[in-house]
């Protein structure tokens, strides 16, 4: 996965986007990854928050 054309692609079209991989969490063996998304094309302007394995 790219995770530079994934992030390019949704900022083209007006959404900011943020992931981030937690060490701390890692090493409790949680879900390290964190997405957020939001701007004006998510309906309602909503913010978008997933953490993953």
């Amino acid at each position: 996965m790219d995770v530079v054309a994934i992030m390019e692609a949704l900022a083209e079209q007006g959404i900011t986007v943020l992931f981030k991989a937690d060490a701390d969490r890692m090493a409790e063996r949680r879900k390290p990854w964190t997405f957020v998304a939001s701007g004006a094309p998510l309906r309602d302007d909503i913010l978008v928050r997933t953490d993953a394995a």
